[in-house]
Order: C-alpha cells, then structure tokens, then sequence
C-alpha cells in the first residue's frame, strides 16, 4: 500500500484537492446550501438556520444564542429572532467598565453635606422695644406719658428681662402701670415667650420751668437673656417739644391757677399713624380736679391744617370726677402725607377751661 501511495501521490493530490473544490456542489442535497449544510444550513455547521459557526436558533454570530448580536453579549436577549437594535454609544459611554473602582455611575453627594439651619431660627429669642409720648408737643407743667412696648419676636423665650427708663430731669416719673419693681424707674420680669410681649405706661410731669421751644429726651433700656447668644441689650430714645400754649376763659384771664375750677387730662389714644382717607378713632379721658361741680362741659378736636373738626358733649362733671369719652375724626381722602396738630378743646358753660395739642402722621398706606 505504500508502495502504491508513493507510486501515485501526484494523482492522489490532485484528487484530493479537486474534491476540496467540488464537495460543496457535490455534497449538497435537500435545500443544503454549503458544504455540510442541512435543512436550510447557510454554513458549515449550521443547522436550523445558523448563520454562523455554532449559531444555534437565530445565532448571528459565534456563541449568539436568541438573538444575541454579539460575542458573549448578554444585555439584549430577547425571545424573538429578530435582531434587536442596540443603542448608540455616546462619548459619555465611552471606556465604561463597571468594574473599574474609578467609574461610579452613582456618585455619592457633595462631602459639604445637608445644610443644617442656625439655631437662631429655633431657639434664639430677640425682643423689639418701643418708646412713645403724648402729647407732643407739650405745655410746661402738663402731664406727658410714655408708652414702653416690648414684644419678643424670637422663636425662644427671653428670661430675666430687666427695663429701666432715664427720664429727662424736667419730666420726673410720678407713677407708672404696672408699678415699677425697683425706684419708680425699673421694671423686671422673669420671662417674655415667644412671640408675646407687653406694655408698660409710665406718666411724668413737666416742669413749670420748662421753656418754650426746649427738646425733652426720654430714654428706655431693655436687658434680657437669650439662650443662644447670652445677655442682649437694646435702647429707644423719644424726644417731646415743649411748647407754650396761653389757655384763657374767653375772656382774656388766666385760669390756670384757678384752683375752684379745672380739668385734667388724663390720657390721649388715637394711632400714631392714620390712613389718609379713613376715619380716625380718638380716645381722650379727663378729670374734673378742681373744687365745683362742672356743667354743660364739651370736648371739640380741630384740625386747622386740614380745616376738620370733631366733638363730643355736653356732659356733666363732678369735682374729682373723671370721664373718658371716644370721637371719631373723618380724614379727608384728598389730604396730603405729612405731619399734623390736633388741638383738644374742653369748655363749661361756654368757657374755654383747657387746651392741649397733639400730632399725628397722615400716611397713603399704614406700614
């Protein structure tokens, strides 16, 4: 035999290499399509409709197995044969390894962390404090009160207030409400809440020898404790015109000294600020501190600047008798903003027995 293979190896090669050319032709029965194809097989080895070496049930590639597109690729498997189209890689996807340490597809957030709100929203209480006088201006001898308001504005609660006032020497405190705790001139008060506050009314008298046209200065001083920040303290300052006002009968005589026959005036209340347009509400309480009975007594308040005027009465008034009477000043929607006097006029039997004058703003849109 090997005799024979050496004597024809020639023919033998170009035998074998021949049939490597024609098997595929040869070879091919029931719808083979190559060489080794069987039942529709397009390649060699394929079966049921391989395309590919191995490809099995709709394999595209080697090793794709229902409809994998790609060697190995696992992300797009599906249940059809149909190719699925795969997305288009961006820059972004570009040189993604889940494996890589460096690569997080979920960053953690900023090291700063949550933003934590200041304990002073919480916790840190901080008081508003207020001084106003009235009347303003104000005659000499005439009693000028002030108005102490505080209000705690904080979301804490202030402890150990303590509100002193220093009064001018020409307006020395007589009497306040409630009364002070130490002197006349120092209020304390264990705790103002949140969002609470309150007032304090505290009446002087002016000087006789106060001259006309003299600034009188008013200063009020709060201390408190805040449990964020400690000790807090804060001041106000109100300043009073005296003004001289000669007061008469009607008939030209004094009647200032006239023990027999006089009127007090205990307390104006009427809002600092007004609306232009809008009816202003004046509370004025009087007292009758002389020696006789007063009859047919009135109360007459005049806006010369704004040409307006109000009144309440008659009335009856016994000596040491008070009384406190309410009037209701319309304000002219056309009047400009500004500052204006009010004159309060008391008369009996027709005759003038007392004069004061106060202020008031006059605004298009109270605040």
């Amino acid at each position: 035999m090997k005799k024979f293979i050496q004597k024809n190896l020639p023919f033998l090669s170009i035998l074998i290499i021949a049939a490597l050319f024609l098997a595929p032709a040869i070879l091919a029965t029931d719808g083979w399509t190559g060489f080794g194809a069987v039942d529709s097989w397009t390649g060699f080895g394929a079966v049921d409709s391989w395309t590919g070496i191995g490809a099995v049930d709709g394999w595209t590639s080697f090793g794709a197995a229902d409809g994998w597109t790609g060697l190995s690729g696992g992300t797009q498997i599906t249940d059809s044969e149909e190719e699925t189209e795969q997305p288009e890689e961006t820059e972004e996807d570009e040189g993604y390894d889940p494996f890589d340490p460096v690569f997080d597809q979920d960053p953690l957030p900023p090291t700063g962390g949550t933003e934590i709100p200041p304990l002073d929203d919480a916790f840190e209480a901080t008081i508003d404090l207020s001084l106003s006088d009235s009347p303003d201006p104000v005659q000499p001898g005439d009693e000028l009160i002030y108005t102490i308001t505080y209000y705690n504005r904080g979301n804490g609660d202030a402890r150990d207030i303590i509100i002193t006032m220093d009064a001018d020497s020409y307006t020395p405190i007589q009497s306040s409400e409630p009364s002070a705790t130490t002197g006349n001139d120092e209020w304390r008060i264990e705790e103002v809440e949140a969002h609470t506050g309150g007032e304090i009314t505290v009446t002087t008298k002016v000087k006789d020898k106060a001259e006309d046209g003299q600034t009188l200065e008013n200063t009020v001083s709060i201390q408190y404790y805040d449990p964020v920040y400690g000790i807090k303290e804060t001041s106000e300052i109100e300043y009073t015109q005296v003004k001289e006002i000669s007061e008469d009968t009607g008939d030209g005589s004094d009647t200032r000294d006239a023990d027999e026959i006089g009127i007090k005036v205990l307390s104006t209340r009427f809002p600092i600020q007004s609306g232009i347009g809008e009816p202003l509400m004046i509370s004025l309480r009087i007292e009758n501190d002389g020696t006789e009975n007063l009859e047919d007594v009135k109360i007459s308040v005049v806006s010369q600047d704004l040409g307006i005027r109000t009144s309440a009465g008659p009335f009856d008034l016994d000596s040491n008798d008070d009384i406190t009477k309410t009037l209701l000043m319309d304000i002219p929607a056309d009047t400009p903003e500004g500052n204006y006097f009010l004159r309060f006029t008391i008369t009996s039997n027709g005759n003038t027995r007392r004069t004061i004058y106060r202020d008031i703003d006059l605004v298009s849109t109270l605040e």
